[in-house]
């Protein structure tokens, strides 16, 4: 997957960059569904490999502890759903959200 370019803010915090992909309309926060086929938002409705893209990929690493490595995607859906996923880095991550990240990487989306 590639990752964004460079913030200008090197010090943008997960908190501070989840606002302001909400202030971009990114207002989900998106689960990986128990099937790991499918994400899904808070009022539960579901969205598939071929449902979703994969717009950005922003990584925030405290080098005092490992335990907060973490990384947020910023997903669109067909409908105009459009949220993000977060997950941990590195050791930390899922393998279920990777496995179906790269599944939605890998699909023609026709944007």
């Amino acid at each position: 997957m590639k990752l964004d370019p460079p913030r200008h803010d090197p010090y943008s915090t997960l908190e501070q960059t989840k606002r302001m992909l909400e202030e971009k309309g990114y207002t989900n926060c998106f689960q990986l569904s128990s099937d790991g086929d499918h994400i899904e938002d808070k009022n539960g409705h579901q969205f598939g490999i071929n449902d979703v893209a994969l717009n950005g990929i922003y990584r925030f690493v405290n080098k005092d502890n490992e335990a907060e490595y973490e990384v947020l995607y910023a997903l669109s859906t067909n409908t105009g759903v459009d949220g993000f996923l977060q997950d941990g880095f590195g050791k930390n991550s899922s393998e279920s959200i990777n496995n179906f990240l790269q599944r939605v990487e890998n699909q023609e989306q026709p944007r």
